[in-house]
């Protein structure tokens, strides 16, 4: 399993490059880990649900496409944007994901998921 927490502050792609390698490294020989990719993306005019022209935008799609992230924040966490996203290959795990105002943390929206496995065969 890899959880990794993600702040993009301007171009991005070496950092991809890097958690790419990482996740290769875990997957020789083996099946893919659950992949658990959180963080505050900053890409404001990204729209998941259709290809950008932005660099960043394709990148964190690639890379997404190759790993088989599924992108599950789907309100808004800064003004209209979603910013702050939750990319897994394990959508499924996800029992529940909420996004929630505050104004005393940050200003963005706080965004929550609940993971959930079924113990019993």
């Amino acid at each position: 399993t890899v959880i990794a927490s993600i702040y993009r502050t301007g171009e991005y792609q070496y950092l991809l490059e890097e958690l790419q390698r990482f996740i290769n490294k875990l997957s020789m020989g083996k099946p893919s880990p659950d992949l658990f990719i959180m963080g505050d993306l900053n890409l404001p005019n990204h729209r998941w649900e259709h290809n950008d022209d932005d660099r960043n935008c394709v990148a964190t799609e690639e890379f997404s496409e190759g790993n088989f992230l599924s992108q599950i924040v789907v309100e808004p966490t800064r003004g209209s944007n979603v910013l702050d996203v939750i990319l897994t290959n394990r959508p499924s795990y996800f029992v529940f994901t909420d996004v929630e105002e505050t104004n005393v943390i940050s200003d963005h929206r706080i965004v929550t998921g609940v993971l959930g496995y079924n113990l019993t065969k």
